[in-house]
């Protein structure tokens, strides 16, 4: 029988989805390909994947899948959000299937169950932020989706480099480190961040990350480690929103205010959930110096990358629109995250 015979045979089956759960294996970010049969539920193969997702990779699923059901697919479905859907529609198109797009939230929600399970097994920074938890709000579950890129975005730290290849084999480490440091314990937070530094090497986002720990211990250590940090990458993005932090605190303004702009000019355009906070404490140090008319033009740019964001919402209502004018009720976002 042929393949148009079979699938012609089997024209009451809807389709298949293939998707991806990130991974990390040994201090590698991987990327797992699922293909599953929605009208059974059934798994019908996977592959990691450690660099791109291939037209030759995706064809081999398809054939694979096939022979485990005696059929094809009429249409294979993927997320709106999907980075290769070019290999995939190559290799769908060259076996008669038709590639269909989901909005991303109805397919999250559609393999919600088997990230749940992946993520009982292996460590997956994507899932981390995403479970419910009853002391979460529907922002703080927004921001922790924003917190960190996604596997093919730029990476936060401004290197240039794919988010997967870069700072994503340290993001264990890293959330492991602000945590300890949250919580007081100092010697465990620098532990987690030596682990990290011995996959990666002295860079300057493990330099910048130190001087957040030591933020919370000792004023004089988190400056020296700041410093070290923007000598070796002076457009560290993070590290010049610290600087623009201590800056304002120590009222020197437009010296703030140049160490917030040259931030927005490294952070990744996509990194939406930083680029916020650099627009916010912008407007918040705009307002200090008597500027409203940059101050909202800040916060309105803040609000237009994060609209859950309620500091910058906050900001905007009470000292633009209500004509509060107590900098003291202004409110900064954090020199510290998870990421």
């Amino acid at each position: 029988m042929t393949r148009e015979t079979k699938h012609a045979a089997n024209h009451q089956q809807k389709g298949w989805a293939l998707f991806s759960v990130d991974m990390m294996i040994k201090n590698q970010p991987v990327d797992t390909y699922f293909l599953m049969d929605l009208d059974r539920g059934l798994m019908l193969g996977f592959e990691i994947i450690i660099q791109d997702l291939t037209p030759s990779i995706v064809n081999m699923l398809l054939l694979n899948g096939e022979k485990t059901v005696n059929s094809m697919p009429d249409c294979l479905v993927v997320s709106s959000s999907e980075p290769f859907k070019s290999p995939i529609q190559e290799a769908s198109q060259q076996l008669g299937i038709e590639m269909k797009e989901l909005f991303f939230s109805v397919f999250e929600e559609m393999i919600l169950p088997v990230k749940k399970h992946m993520a009982e097994n292996f460590f997956s920074p994507s899932f981390l932020f995403l479970q419910p938890s009853h002391r979460q709000d529907e922002q703080d579950r927004e921001c922790a989706k924003q917190l960190f890129p996604a596997s093919y975005e730029p990476c936060s730290c401004g290197s240039g480099s794919k988010y997967k290849f870069c700072c994503k084999r340290i993001f264990k480490e890293i959330v492991e480190a602000m945590v300890a440091a949250e919580e007081g314990k100092l010697s465990k937070a620098l532990s987690f961040l030596d682990e990290a530094e011995q996959v990666v090497g002295t860079t300057a986002e493990i330099l910048c990350r130190r001087s957040i720990v030591y933020s919370f211990f000792n004023d004089d250590k988190s400056v020296e480690f700041l410093k070290a940090c923007l000598m070796l990458n002076p457009n560290h993005p993070r590290a010049n929103y610290l600087l623009g932090i201590d800056l304002k605190e120590s009222h020197q303004y437009e010296a703030a205010i140049e160490a917030y702009q040259k931030a927005i000019s490294f952070y990744p355009p996509t990194d939406k959930f930083h680029l916020n906070e650099v627009y916010n404490n912008l407007g918040c140090t705009y307002h200090a110096m008597g500027d409203i008319e940059n101050a909202k033009l800040a916060w309105e740019k803040a609000l237009a990358l994060f609209p859950q964001d309620k500091a910058t919402q906050a900001n905007l209502r009470d000292f633009i629109y209500n004509g509060a004018d107590s900098e003291a009720s202004l409110i900064v976002s954090p020199s510290t995250d998870y990421h």
